[in-house]
This record gives structure tokens, C-alpha cells and sequence, in this order.
């Protein structure tokens, strides 16, 4: 079974549909179980109306595993947010690359809200590793934040520079073929270069705003190459990436997907870059108050 803790207490034992006062203490190390059936809990008393800077902890008997929220150290509403089993489970993929060789997969797991998937609501994943790098561009969207518009993943919109997926819907399957898109599109790579170099990694940054984002999602940390030692950028083949399918899950569900090639150089060494598809932890709620949020106890992260 599956049930959750918050800084000052945890669920009652699976069963029980909480209402308590918001800032109600309950004491610490209660096994939750059994919460594969319909339990819900409602207003969750540990936060009131949300998680809180810190950290939390996602509760499964005999695995405890704290997830802090280090990283930016936001608040997440989870009023804002539900989690119908229609809507969350989804994936949605940017490029993340591998600037200090610790590699690809993600530790810290501090949770942030941000529009993954380009739709104008903000969706709860799990944020990047402060020493990985999102490759990210201006989309020219009328959005404040960034979101899947601005990443190169299955979410790309590249339409204001007049480039389109190859594809039946229009939409990129992944952010290995969005960045191939732009290649092509201005005509930086041909039959004998497969490779960005760092004059054409400069004519991106100015063309579309093209930057390294550090520090996390949301950092608003954007860097130059040259500023994080990218020189090269070489595309990788495109009839030789992993199908989802076959990319192993971390503990929040998240999938890395590698294109063989896919690799770049970073102070004069050779790293990889992949397409990381999160997994949706929750969605936006159109919700007018939070005495209508209920969170089913079999739908929260599922540790793996």
C-alpha cells in the first residue's frame, strides 16, 4: 500500500477520511497500508492548503524516502491540483544534458509545478538535479513562465520560426527530433556534419534565444554555452532511439530515453544528453476551493 507524511504528522491508518483542522499534529511513524482501494483523505492537516518549502516524505511500508524540496524551496498548493487517474500518469520530455559527469538520473526529488506539456496549466513532476542542464529557447509564447513550449521535447513549439514536426499531427515525437528540426532548418548540419559546433551553438543563441538552463526547472538560471563549457553538440541517429518502452523508470516514474550519437562536449569531454520524460505527478484543478480536493491513497507516487 501507499500513503504519505508531512513535516508535522501523517496519515491516520488507511480507512479514515481526515478532516481535521489545518496545523493538526498526528504522531510520527505510523505505518500506512492497504491503500489500493477507494480511501481518500481530505484537506490533508499536516499543511493546511499545501506542501511547504523543506521537504516531505512519500510513506511505503518498509521503504521511507524523504524527497526535499532543496532545490527552490517553493510551495505547492495542493489545492490547486488533482489527480484523476485519466489525466496524470502521462509523460511529457524535454533534453537534459550532463554537465558535471554525475550522470542523467535524477536524486534529489524535490517536487515543482510547472507546465510540462505546453497546455496553460501548471502539472506537478519531479524537479531536475541542479547540475543538469535543460536545453531551452524562447517559443515567443504569451506565457510568463517557461513551459514544454520553450524545452525540446514532445512539447516543442517552434511555429514562430516557421518550423514544424515531419510528423501527421505536427507535433515532435521527442526533443531529439526537434532539435534535428532546427538543425535542418538552418541548415547546420548536412550528410557530412552531424554536429553542432560553437559558431552555430552562438547563432542559436541569438536566432532563438537558445540557452542551458541550471539549477533546476524553474531556476530562471540561463546560461550561455560558453558560459557552461558547451563547445559541441552532436545529434545523434535518429533510427537508433530507445523506445520508451525499453527506458528503465526511476522510484517517480520518470524515464530517461537515449539516442545512440546523442553526445556533446563539455570542457573537452565527451558526455551524454537524453530525453527525460516525466512522469505527471498531479494536474492543475479548476477546483473552486479546497474543500473539494481529495487525494486517492492509490494514486500517489508509486515507489518502484
Amino acid at each position: 500500500g501507499y500513503g504519505f507524511m508531512g513535516n508535522t504528522g501523517n496519515l491516520a491508518p488507511v480507512g479514515n477520511t481526515l478532516a481535521q483542522t489545518p496545523g493538526a499534529e498526528y504522531p510520527m511513524g505510523e505505518e500506512v497500508i492497504g491503500a489500493e482501494g477507494p480511501e481518500t483523505v481530505t484537506n490533508p492537516p499536516w499543511c493546511g492548503t499545501g506542501i511547504t518549502g523543506g521537504g516531505f516524505i512519500w510513506h511505503v511500508p518498509g521503504q521511507v524516502q524523504t524527497i526535499p524540496n532543496e532545490p527552490t524551496d517553493i510551495s505547492i498548493d495542493l489545492g490547486e491540483f488533482t489527480e484523476p487517474a485519466k489525466e496524470t500518469g502521462k509523460l511529457a520530455s524535454p533534453l537534459i544534458f550532463d554537465l558535471e559527469g554525475t550522470g542523467l538520473d535524477l536524486r534529489d526529488g524535490g517536487m515543482i509545478a510547472v507546465d510540462i506539456d505546453g497546455d496553460g496549466k501548471k502539472e506537478m513532476i519531479t524537479d531536475l538535479d541542479a547540475e543538469l542542464g535543460l536545453l531551452i529557447f524562447d517559443s515567443k509564447s504569451d506565457d510568463e513562465d517557461i513551459t514544454g513550449r520553450d524545452m525540446f521535447g514532445d512539447n516543442t513549439d517552434l511555429s514562430h520560426y516557421g518550423i514544424k514536426a515531419d510528423t501527421q499531427d505536427g507535433n515532435f515525437k521527442d526533443g531529439f527530433q526537434a532539435l534535428r528540426a532546427v538543425c535542418e532548418h538552418y541548415k547546420l548540419v548536412n550528410d557530412s556534419k552531424q554536429f553542432l559546433d560553437a559558431g552555430d551553438l552562438a547563432f542559436l543563441e541569438e536566432e532563438l534565444g537558445m540557452r542551458m538552463r541550471v539549477g533546476g526547472i524553474t531556476s530562471e538560471e540561463d546560461r550561455r554555452f560558453a558560459e557552461v563549457g558547451v563547445t559541441e553538440i552532436n545529434l545523434g541517429n535518429p533510427n537508433q532511439t530507445q523506445h520508451i518502452d525499453d527506458a528503465p523508470a526511476d522510484r517517480w516514474g520518470n524515464k530517461i530515453m537515449y539516442q545512440d550519437g546523442a553526445t556533446f562536449m563539455v570542457y573537452n569531454e565527451l558526455r551524454k544528453y537524453a530525453d527525460i520524460w516525466f512522469k505527471i505527478q498531479a494536474r492543475y484543478s479548476d477546483a473552486e476551493s479546497n474543500d473539494d480536493l481529495k487525494i486517492n491513497a492509490s494514486d500517489l507516487v508509486r515507489f518502484r
